[in-house]
C-alpha cells in the first residue's frame, strides 16, 4: 500500500490495466492542507495534477468520474473550515477545476 499520487505517478502513460475505469472523489483543501500550509493556490495545483495523472494513466476506453463538491473558501484565506466570520469571497468550484 502507498500514496495513490505517487503510485500513479510511478505508472506509464495509459499504466492501469485493460478494462480499468476510476470511480473517486479528490480529497477536499482541509483533508490535505490541515494546517493551511499549502494554500488556496497551492491546492489548486495539487487537485489539478491529481486529476491529469489520473487521465494521463487511463487504458484506452477507460474512463474516470469524478464525484466533487464545492467548498467556500474564507476571505482571510487562512482555512476553508474556519469558522469566524460569514463572509465569503470565493466558491472553490472543484468540477469546474477537474474539466481545465
Amino acid at each position: 500500500c502507498e500514496d495513490a499520487f505517487a503510485w500513479l505517478e510511478n505508472l506509464p502513460a495509459r499504466g492501469l490495466p485493460q478494462g480499468c475505469s476510476v470511480l473517486t472523489g479528490i480529497p477536499d483543501i482541509h483533508e490535505v492542507d490541515a494546517d493551511g500550509k499549502m494554500g488556496l493556490d497551492g491546492y489548486v495545483r495539487w487537485f489539478k495534477q491529481a486529476v491529469k495523472l489520473i487521465l494521463e494513466k487511463l487504458p484506452e476506453g477507460g474512463r474516470a468520474i469524478f464525484m466533487q463538491t464545492d467548498v467556500k473558501v474564507p476571505k482571510d484565506t487562512a482555512h476553508p473550515r474556519k469558522t469566524g466570520g460569514n463572509c465569503y469571497w470565493q466558491w472553490l468550484d472543484k468540477a469546474h477545476l477537474a474539466m481545465e
